[in-house]
């Protein structure tokens, strides 16, 4: 019975609907904010007045407003902003969240300008400028990636979705609230943590076990700012390159998502750089994850999902960063490509497309990390996993040995990357290249010593 009444309620409404009603009808509607249903009576209205501005400038609004960017944006030019000054706005935003970045720019100059004819605060709008000139710059640099998959989930159920190797950590909700996380290091002696700061937004905070215990957390100053969150954090294994999202004013949406290197010399985080398109939208994108070792990378985003939705986006990385050409492709291809809209789209390397794959349902790679954390203590005994060392000490400084190795590795590819971009003329490289050398040379005899330190404070540890 249930179900014949909504089938009855179904067909009165859809009766309701394509039943044509007045222009006056129709702005009763869109007036009310009842945008669906003005759209379709818009759309026969505009069979028989097709070059009518407000019925056009009405349908581009609607389109906005119900999350159909694209379809509005002919209808709004149509409507001509410079005769309907009220279409500024709605065009602009519908170019800027279609990625049409140069042509959402010009609009918003356009509608700042006619504004401050006007005498009208422009505050607001000139944010909204800032924002479309980020996305044009982050336009022209659009890293090339490759998706192998992608799933919608509950936001809540994040972290049991996502399918990672325990090698590179762990991360959770920090508290039932789910408004922040923290990561794990996987030898589960460093964590960082996002949590209130005295201003009451969101910061990372550093901390490290020792003796089992876990030190207080210490704010990681460099990257907080008063009135911003910086949240979901993720560490590389090599121990100094950290990424997390942060709803800064400089990003372009709400969450975008950053990256930063610790400067062992200062004992600080360098400025965070933006990782642009196609990491970051006009909505929250949360959560970069990168396993090295395999190729492979996790974006977490709500781009166009509903309420309390997230997608995970699995990406095959290349080994080198590559854009994509902005001036030989269409600005359409652009767009999708810089939003991750099609994944066929992106699946140009169909070998490294099969590599990746066969790589997914092998979540964890435990067993060949842990026999690069090899420390040969003596002819019978070998330590595989920082928790065998029976001194603390000696575990400590194996810790500290193997991320001074990670550093090592990280400097060594930035090291060879210059040296090739020198030998093809760029000669201003020298001085950078040549503290690049000093500093592997340093780490080379940091980790000797370190791994000898280790085992003889193991030894001295047994011979008790």
């Amino acid at each position: 019975m249930k179900q014949f009444f909504l089938y009855i309620y179904t067909i009165v409404l859809c009766t309701t609907i394509s039943v044509a009603q007045t222009p006056t009808q129709v702005q009763q509607l869109f007036d009310k904010g009842d945008y669906l249903v003005a759209k379709q009576q818009l759309q026969q209205l505009l069979q028989r007045a097709a070059g009518n501005a407000r019925y056009n400038y009405m349908y581009g609004v609607a389109c906005v407003e119900t999350g159909s960017y694209a379809e509005a944006i002919p209808y709004l030019r149509k409507a001509n902003p410079k005769r309907l000054p009220e279409v500024y706005p709605y065009l602009a935003k519908a170019l800027q969240s279609a990625y049409y970045f140069d042509e959402a720019v010009t609009t918003w100059e356009e509608y700042i300008a006619w504004l401050q004819r006007k005498k009208q605060d422009t505050q607001t709008v000139d944010t909204a400028l800032e924002k479309a000139k980020q996305g044009q710059r982050m336009m022209r640099s659009v890293q090339q990636v490759m998706v192998i998959d992608s799933a919608v989930v509950e936001k809540s159920r994040l972290f049991h979705a996502l399918r990672y190797g325990e090698e590179i950590g762990t991360m959770d909700w920090t508290t039932s609230a789910l408004q922040s996380t923290y990561y794990e290091d996987a030898w589960q002696q460093k964590r960082i943590i996002a949590q209130p700061t005295t201003t009451k937004n969101i910061g990372l905070f550093t901390t490290t076990l020792q003796f089992d215990t876990w030190e207080e957390p210490s704010p990681i100053s460099s990257l907080n700012k008063e009135g911003t969150d910086t949240n979901y954090p993720f560490l590389l294994t090599d121990g100094i390159t950290l990424y997390f999202a942060s709803n800064s004013a400089e990003g372009i949406g709400g969450y975008d998502l950053y990256v930063t290197r610790y400067d062992t010399e200062s004992g600080t985080y360098l400025r965070p750089e933006n990782l642009g398109f196609p990491f970051n939208s006009p909505y929250n994108d949360y959560l970069y994850i990168v396993d090295e070792y395999a190729g492979i990378g996790w974006l977490v985003s709500d781009r166009h999902q509903p309420t309390d939705k997230v997608c995970i986006y699995t990406l095959a990385l290349p080994k080198n960063r590559e854009t994509y050409d902005y001036d030989s492709k269409p600005i359409e291809e652009m767009a999708m490509l810089a939003q991750l809209s099609s994944i066929v789209q992106t699946q140009t390397d169909k070998e490294l497309l099969k590599r990746t794959q066969a790589l997914l349902p092998a979540t964890s790679r435990k067993e060949s990390i842990e026999e690069s954390y090899t420390f040969v203590i003596n002819d019978k005994i070998v330590r595989r996993h920082p928790r065998e060392f029976l001194s603390v000490e000696a575990r400590n400084v194996a810790l500290a040995c193997r991320m001074k190795e990670r550093s090592y590795e990280t400097i060594h590819e930035e090291l060879e990357r210059l040296r090739e971009k020198y030998h093809r003329g760029e000669r201003n490289l020298a001085r950078r290249i040549l503290k690049l050398e000093a500093d592997t040379r340093k780490l080379q005899t940091e980790i000797a010593e370190q791994k000898q330190k280790a085992v003889r404070l193991e030894l001295e540890k047994i011979n008790l």
